[in-house]
């Protein structure tokens, strides 16, 4: 899963292939741009997905393992999801 740009359409297909794969409960608090393209912005791009690690649920072992099992990068350490590592 190769992406270019994230917006609305890619932002869903990424947490569609990692939904089946993270431990029930998992929460993700997301911000900026992506947030903003998930409420239907048409206009709005970014480069990354940024989440709000304080305010989600999620065992970072267990994300990072459904992550790889998926084919998908993981988080950097300030807590982004690169753009550059995301494929469609």
């Amino acid at each position: 899963m190769k992406i270019e740009q994230v917006n609305e359409q890619t932002v869903r297909a990424y947490f569609d292939a990692l939904d089946p794969l993270v431990p029930s409960g998992t929460v993700l608090c997301v911000f900026g741009g992506a947030a903003v393209a998930l409420l239907g912005s048409k206009i709005r791009t970014t480069m990354v997905i940024d989440v709000a690690e304080s305010f989600s649920r999620i065992d970072r072992a267990a994300f990072c393992e459904a992550s790889a099992k998926a084919g998908l990068p993981r988080f950097r350490r300030n807590r982004q999801i690169e753009k550059s590592n995301l494929k469609s």
